[in-house]
């Protein structure tokens, strides 16, 4: 059996040459390295989201869980699939292989919409249609929060997208999305005692006060809840000015 130490004392300069080779090579790799604040990461993950309100657990894994992930394994580069379903909620997270090239990542989540959207009529009414996210490679870089004192929501709101356009028009920006914008609408209540005294019902109150705004945009935004609080009803015409 050869004695490496002794042998390595007998050959000095080959042992220096080969330090000095692999110490130049490092040096000189270190140098060409890549090197990104914020590096593009291809997850190879992608998650299958689908609501189905009202439903328990069981009927979700039965009525839409199933019946996506029989179609999802239909795909060909699938590592692994796992599915939790919850009173609701649908879950589906799929996991391509390791072997995958990051060139065809895209198109196998091309594949894998397709595949979801042809389960969608399989599913049972009432289930909302499944969201493919794919995006968890994205990196956010920069968080900003808007406040402003004496504006109105509206007005944030109004800001925060002219700033996101703005934003958006940067070399080197891919994404810009807003959290926290509040959506409009118009809460009305209705008084149960004077709807009796007046002969008004939950129905007639939702057909003709939609039908007194003239605005398409005020009738998309029209929402009526039926609580007992403190608006009154003064007469069946429900008057707005």
């Amino acid at each position: 059996m050869i004695d490496i130490s002794k042998w390595a004392f007998e050959n000095k300069k080959l042992i220096y040459f080969l330090i000095a080779v692999l110490i130049a090579g490092g040096a000189y790799s270190s140098y060409e390295m890549s090197k990104l604040e914020d590096p593009e990461i291809t997850v190879k993950l992608a998650m299958v989201i689908t609501t189905y309100p009202g439903a328990s657990a069981h009927q979700v894994e039965l009525e839409v869980t199933d019946v996506l992930e029989k179609n999802i394994r239909s795909m060909g580069n699938i590592d692994n699939v796992e599915s939790y379903s919850y009173n609701d909620l649908s879950l589906i997270q799929v996991e391509l292989k390791t072997t995958v090239k990051e060139t065809d990542v895209e198109q196998c989540w091309d594949l894998l919409r397709r595949k979801v959207a042809n389960a969608q009529a399989e599913l049972p009414e009432g289930a909302s249609p499944s969201i493919v996210k794919d995006d968890f490679g994205n990196v956010y870089g920069m968080f900003f929060a808007l406040t402003g004192d004496g504006l109105s929501d509206r007005e944030l709101s109004d800001y925060s997208e002219l700033i996101k356009r703005e934003v958006s028009e940067l070399d080197g920006v891919e994404r810009v999305d807003l959290y926290g914008n509040r959506p409009e609408c118009i809460n009305i209540s209705l008084l149960q005692d004077r709807m009796a005294n007046l002969s008004c019902s939950t129905c007639h109150c939702d057909h003709s006060i939609p039908s007194s705004f003239s605005s398409a945009l005020w009738r998309s935004r029209l929402r009526i809840i039926e609580a007992i609080s403190s608006f009154s009803i003064f007469s069946k015409a429900l008057p707005i000015s």
